[in-house]
Formats: structure tokens, sequence, C-alpha cells
């Protein structure tokens, strides 16, 4: 896309630019523009816009605003009252009369900690008495804002305040000027254009270099001693130096950045001609002061204005790299040369050089070799009121400059307002030009709006706020009516896009088509663009799919950068490994719309993340099948997973009881639980989780009570035990009688003559006091084992047709059928008790082949014979 030789700024529609409105009548927002780096450190530039007479804390206190960029989503239209600290914040100045935000700039990155920094100047406060002036460094941060900032806040932490002296007008300009001094921390320039320092409105300017931190809350500017910022002193009574004040770039290429100041009354050729002085940064031995009177093409030069009441230096700023040799230049508005009629005004480019700068420069030898001139068109435009660089707007990889005239009428619409700008390139330039023939291919034409608008009063560089390789140009119109407030003011952004170049096509491609999760091989997504590849192009995507950034895959931003002579740029999706069974997961990139290409890949370019783990197997088991209710023993689930024991797993399972939760039992190990469903956890690393079933004691006569988990199906794991797994509370109030189930069982007698009747499993028996009967009914059930068996107390029960071994029924043993020891010696010995382990055993045929069975333990040494053992 080309600029046309003229553009609208009423055609702003959010894709071409956007206008920035004032929120009150009389705020004048635009009264000044500038870029302000990247303030939040989200990749996008952001703008700020000062309203000198906005009144958040008073008449005329003044505000300034932030906006933050974005890569697309732009609106035609933003009203400043909408910023939320998302969007961008306001930034509230202090006292009635200070107008803040007269002045705003970037303050690049004072404090070195990445973030850009802002400065806005308040000329008119008194913090040392009558309109001394302040200005205020507020730090960039990553996220955080609030809608809006009290500068009465600043603390050295958020940022600090600079005050000027007595009756000086400090901050009437301000500016971030690179790194003059080499330490590599950004410094800011302020300029106090009524200071008295060699004479009555002399003028002054002050350099405060950067730290990495122990800024106080306050700085007084007086105190600056050459190691932590210095002053520049304006020569003579009224030259009003510093009117303006700018970075100069590196216009000597020595590796320093340098520094631009303008006094716009000075006389060198005339009274009022003006004046603007270069100051060349060096690597430390800055004293308290500089006297501009000193410069000597060494230290820096003055650069002197043509004619009387030029005004020459109204507007100063470096130009970046107009010519593209390498070094920085300067441009200079004179907004009072009569070029073309009367304060049509004019501004002047010096080219920047390696070394030769005499003492002095005279803007009337530029010749298109050192420099050139930049002619207004019309009588009482003052073309030249601001100047500035606009980066490179038409990436044709020449920045270019954008020049404002406040005045100028356009189709007989009065001080409607006009800036322009004018292309970069590598040679060619003549001794002047003139703004009229701009016709889209070296630079074009910016109307403003409305009669009274006077857009163009302030310009600037936006950066790259939409982040799509082409930078931006903000316009003020600080008299703008917008939403029918008076002299609200209204900003303009304008995207910067190429031209006289067809947009490159962008297509997306990606291989191999699918990946695993935890193999080697990446997702590799190419973005392959056709045209001119002599520069580098931000394309930007959306990502979308079943896996999510950041998480299954390491992070991946949502725009990708050709280099230089690129024809290709890739995107890495690298697969997260985990041990998480789950579906295979797509990623999708798709191509977002921007003004510097076309799409040539539409709709979403998907690939699969294949899963790679497998699930889990879990088992559930019980240590014992049945307990008494009484029995301080508790239940014990275990839930047993095999696989990958890396991350925590979840597990569900039913309940179905005929106890009741709460009044029958409690239990703990459950992540969650009710009468119907539960969960469990197992914790990362572990292979078991246990759920612990408390029966609650009481006195109730009542049936056994039970409950059964059966496990679910869930995510990562299969089901390895199918049927329910079943705990019986087995009651033991109101009987002497308690049946044991068919697994390992707990039974606690009551303190009674107890009958405890063994079942199938290895289950605990206690009798309690009293004489207590542990019946068996066959050898081969188990192994119980009996706590408190007391012999001529208690009694064991066996069955004769369970047992067998010619056991005779309703009779108590023969002595030659019992014996202690280890096994049997005779063949009519059945019952063997080993003192030294508590075995007791069952032999059908004594010394016969038939081998003999534990059934029971008992505690040892105990006196047993044989009449402690009766048949059934």
């Amino acid at each position: 896309m080309t600029f046309p030789a003229v553009f609208n700024l009423s055609t702003l529609n959010g894709t071409n630019g956007f206008a920035i409105n004032g929120i009150n009548a009389n705020d004048y927002s635009g009264t000044s523009v500038s870029n302000a780096g990247d303030v939040n450190g989200d990749g996008f530039d952001d703008i700020i816009i000062g309203a000198r007479s906005a009144k958040p804390n008073n008449i005329s206190t003044g505000q300034s605003y932030v906006v933050f960029g974005k890569s697309g989503g732009f609106s035609s239209s933003l009203n400043l009252s909408s910023l939320n600290g998302t969007n961008g914040f306001a930034l509230n100045g202090i006292n009635a009369g200070d107008f803040s935000g007269y002045s705003v700039s970037s303050a690049g990155d004072i404090n070195g900690d990445g973030f850009d920094d802002i400065i806005i100047g308040a000329s008119w406060a008194d913090p040392n008495l009558s309109t001394s002036g302040q200005s205020y460094v507020v730090f960039g941060k990553s996220g955080g804002f609030n809608s809006s900032l009290n500068l009465s806040t600043l603390n050295g932490t958020n940022g600090f305040m600079i005050n000027g002296l007595y009756g000086s007008r400090s901050g009437a300009s301000v500016s971030s000027v690179g790194d003059v001094n080499g330490d590599g921390f950004d410094d800011i320039i302020i300029g106090a254009f009524l200071a008295d320092p060699n004479g009555i409105n002399s003028g002054q300017s002050y350099v405060v270099f950067g730290k990495s931190r122990g800024f106080s809350a306050s700085i007084n500017l007086s105190t600056l001693n050459g190691t932590n910022g210095f002053a520049i002193n304006g020569i003579n009574a009224d030259d009003r130096s510093s009117t303006s004040v700018s970075n100069a770039g590196d216009i000597n290429g020595d590796g320093f950045d340098d520094i631009i100041i303008g006094a716009i009354f000075a006389s060198p050729n005339g009274t009022r001609s003006g004046q603007s002085y270069v100051v060349f940064g060096k690597s430390g031995g800055f004293i308290s002061s500089l006297n501009l009177s000193t410069l000597n093409g060494t230290n820096g030069f003055t650069i002197n204005g043509i004619n009387a009441y030029d005004l020459s230096g109204t507007s100063v700023s470096s130009a970046g790299d107009v010519n593209n040799d390498g070094f920085d230049d300067l441009i200079i508005g004179a907004s009072g040369a009569d070029r073309n009629g009367r304060e049509s005004g004019q501004s002047y480019v010096v080219f920047g050089k390696s070394s030769g700068f005499g003492a002095s420069l005279n803007l009337s030898t530029l010749n298109g070799t050192n420099g050139f001139a930049i002619n207004g068109i019309d009588t009482n435009d003052h073309s030249g009121v601001s100047v500035s660089s606009a980066g490179d707007v038409n990436n044709d990889g020449f920045d270019d400059l954008i020049i404002g005239a406040s005045n100028a009428d356009f189709n007989s619409i009065s001080l409607v307002g006009q800036s322009y700008v004018v292309f970069g390139k590598s040679s060619g330039f003549g001794a002047s030009l003139n703004l009229s023939i701009l016709n889209g291919s070296n630079g074009f034409a910016i109307n403003g709006i409305n009669a009274g608008d006077i857009s163009g009063s302030s310009v600037s560089s936006a950066g790259d706020i939409n982040n799509d390789g082409f930078d931006d140009l903000i316009i003020g119109a600080n008299r703008a009516d917008p939403n029918g407030l008076n002299s609200a003011g209204q900003s303009y952004v304008i995207f910067g896009q190429a031209t006289g170049s067809t947009l490159p096509s962008i297509t997306l491609a990606v291989s191999p088509s699918s990946v695993t999760e935890d193999g080697t091989a990446n997702l590799v997504y190419t973005f392959t663009r056709t045209g001119v590849l002599t520069n580098p192009l931000t394309v930007n995507y959306g990502i979308t799919g079943t896996a999510t950034n950041g998480i299954d895959y390491g992070t991946i931003d949502t725009n990708v950068t050709f280099a230089t002579n690129s024809a290709t740029a890739t995107v890495t999706v690298d697969p997260t490994p985990d041990t998480t069974v789950e579906p295979n997961e797509t990623v999708a990139l798709t191509l977002a719309s921007n003004a510097a290409y076309t799409i040539g890949t539409a709709g979403a370019v998907t690939e699969t993340i294949t899963n790679d783990d497998t699930a889990s197997n879990v088992t559930l088991a019980l240590d014992y099948s049945g307990i008494s209710e009484n029995s301080p023993t508790n239940f014990t689930y275990t839930f047993t997973r095999t696989g990958s024991l890396t991350n925590s797993l979840v597990v569900n399972f039913n309940v179905s009881e005929s106890a009741t939760l709460t009044t029958d039992y409690v239990q703990t190990g459950a992540t969650s639980f009710s009468s119907t469903t539960g969960r469990v956890t197992f914790a990362a690393g572990s292979a078991t989780a246990n759920l612990v079933i408390n029966p609650t004691g009481d006195t109730t006569i009542e049936p056994n009570e039970t409950l059964a988990l059966t496990l679910t199906t869930g995510t990562g794991y299969a089901v390895g035990t199918a049927s329910a797994v079943t705990a019986t509370i087995i009651n033991d109030d109101g009987t002497r009688r308690q049946i044991a189930t068919n697994g390992n069982d707990v039974i606690l007698g009551r303190s009674k003559n107890d009958v405890i009747i063994s079942g199938l499993g290895n289950d605990l028996l206690t009798g309690g006091a009293n004489a207590d009967l542990f019946t068996f009914s066959n050898p081969n059930q188990g192994i119980d084992r009996i706590t408190d068996f007391t012999p001529d107390d208690d009694l064991i029960v066996v069955s004769a047709s369970g047992f067998a071994g010619g056991l005779t029924a309703t009779d108590v043993l023969r002595s030659n059928q019992f014996i202690i020891g280890t096994s049997a010696t005779a063949s009519t010995h059945r019952f063997i008790y080993n003192s030294g382990t508590g075995a007791l055993l069952f032999d059908r045929d004594g010394t016969g082949t038939t081998a003999a069975i534990q059934f029971a333990t008992l505690s040892v040494g105990l006196a047993l014979t044989y009449e402690d053992i009766f048949v059934s």
C-alpha cells in the first residue's frame, strides 16, 4: 500500500490509525505528544499525551495519559476517559495552575530495570516558589498499573520529582537524551527557558544522569554537581535557551549520545533569528555546569538561524539517520521564518558526520551535502512549530521526518493545521525542499479535521504501537473539539505502511504431521513471505487447539519476525513430556491480518501431539473383612497403582452401605467422601493411597452392618479391581455370640462368657474377661490369633465333622490326643501346642503321613492341656 500525497485525519478507521479524544472541555489534550517506549514491558511501544489544562485535582493541574500499544484491535477512536490500567492510565498533576503535561517524553530506561520510563513537565508548578517548575519521572514496570496515578505519590521507588529554580519555568521542555555519559543508563534533559545563569531569561537546561538505584522522592536541580548531572547555561539575556530540548542521537559517531537545545530568542543573525546548540556526549569528565558559549567544535557546536525573527530552535529533535550514512542527523524548526510568506516557517536537517564540525554552523550554508532546508507552504503556517524523527514509517530502511504547521489552512479551513512526513533516502537531497511538492513517493501531507484544531502543534514518532513492523506517528491537535467538547483536544495515531511496493504474502505450513509428547521431535511451523526481503517483518498469529500453550508445550509468542534478507521464519512447538494419560492434543496456528502483509494461508494450520502415556492400573484391597464395632481396630482400604508415579492421581469409587456415615463409622484419607461416592488422591511419587474406616462404638443391639467400595473409572487409570470390597462392622451388643466373616476379621468380646465363631481368613480374636469359647469349624480356614486365651477358663471348641481325625463329638479330648511340642510323637496325637511359638496345630493321623495344619496362634508358654479343647 502507498501513502497518498495527502492523508486526511478524518479517514482514520482503526486499520490505518485512530483518534484519541480528550476528556473535558478546555483540557487541551495533545498539547504535547511523544513515543513513551515500552512502559509495561509487553513488547509493544506505548505513547504519552499531555493535557496541560485538565482538572483531575483542581483547575489546570494538568493530566497526562499513557496509551498502551497492542497487536491489532484498535477502533477508530479511543476516549482517554476509558483508560483503566490494562489499556493505559492517566497521570494526575498535583496543584492548581501547575499545567502538568505541558511537555511529555519517553525518559528511556533511566533506572536500568529493563522497562522504559516517562517524564512529564509542569512548568508552572511552585516547588521552589513562583513558577520554579517541576518535572516527574515515572518508572515503567510489568503490569499492575491502576487507571490513574497521582504524581504526588512518587516516592523514589515508583518514580521521582525534579524541582526547578525560582521563576525558571523548569519543565517547559523535557526529553530523554539517550546515554550521554556512556555509563549504560539513559539520561534525561529538562529545560528552564526563564532561568538566569547569564542574564535574565538567558535560559538553562539540566541533564540528570540515570543510575540503577538510589533515587530519592525528589531532587533539586540546584544540586547537580557533574557526577549526578550538570547544567547547561544559555549565553545572553533573553535568549530563552532550552525553549526546546531533545536527544540528538549520535551525530558525530563516537558512540555517545548527544544533546540539542533550542534558544528561539537568541540573535546571531538578527533579532530573534534563533540559535540551537549541540552538546557532544562523552565518558565522564562533566563539571557541574557548561556554558554554551564555550562550544568549539570538539565538545559541541552552535547552529545559527538565518534571519531576524525566524525563531530558529522553536522545536529541535534527532532526525534519526535520514540519509542512511550511519550517522544520526538533526532537525530544527524555525516557525517564524518567511521563506514562502511571512511566518510560513522553515525546518532544517543537519547531517551527522564523524568529524569536521566547526564551532558554529550557519543554517544558510546547508547545500544538500551537509543538510537541507524544508520550506513551509503558506503565510502564517508556522511550519516547524514542532519537528521530530518519524522513525521508518514506510519501512524502506531510511528514517523519516515529521514537521508540524499548526496554523496551516487547508481548503479554506482556517487554522485546521497540517503536518508533513518527509521520507529519508540515500542521496539526491537538494539544498531545500518545498513541502508543497510532497506526492506520496517522497513524503505526504496530513490534514487536520476542523477549523481551529491547530493539528500539528505537537508531533512525534509513536514507535511501533501495533507491532506490525512499521513505525507509526502521533500528532496533537490541542484545540480540537471531540465529542462536542470545546478544546478538549485530540491526538491522532497514523500507522506506518509500505510504500511503492506490493505487500508481501505470508503462507504457513507445519511438519511433521504429528509428534509424541515424550519424543525428541518438535512441530516446526514455517512462515514464508514473498516480495522484498531487505527489511525485517513481524507477522502475528493466533494460537488455538486442545493443547495449552506453556503447559502442554513450551511457551510460544503470538508473533514471529522475519530477519532481514530472510524469506522464512519458524516457530518451534516443543511438547512438554509428562506422565498424564490424556487424549491426543492439537496445536493450531492461524495467521492474523495486518496492514504490513497479506494472508496467503487462510484458516488454522493444525497438527497433533500424540499421547504416549499408559494408564495406571489401580487395585483395591482391605486389611480386615470384619471388625467388632467396639474394637479399637480400624479398617484400612489400600489403593495401589502401577506405572508412573511422577504425578498425583485422583481415583474415583462408589459407596454402598447398610452402615451409616458419621453414625456407624467415620473416615479419614479420602479427598471427598459421601454415602454414595468418593475420591482418593495418590500423592506424586506414591504407589499407594489409604482410606481408613473407624467403626463407631455403641451399645445399640443391631444387625451386622456393611460398607462396600467399588472402583469406578476416571482419568489416567484403569480399574484393576472390578468387584466391590466389603467391610463388615460386627455387632457386639446384646449378644455373647460373634461370628467372623469369610475374610480377615478382628473380633473383640464384651467381658461376658463370649462365643466367638471363627470364619475364613486370618482373624484376630480377643475374648476379654470371663470364660470364652473360641469355635473353629475346620482347620483349613486360616490361622487365627487368639490374643488372650486363658487355660482352665477359656475353651477352644472344634467341630468333629469339620476336623475329622477320629474326634468324638460332644466330648473333651482324651489325654493321648494332645501334646505340647513341635509335632506329633504318637499316632493318637491330634492337637499340638508349640509353647515356644504359640502355634496350635491339628494333625489328623498323628505320626502318619498327613501333615499337621496350624489353625490358631495362642500366647507362648501357656499351661495348655487336652481339657482346654472341646469337640462339638
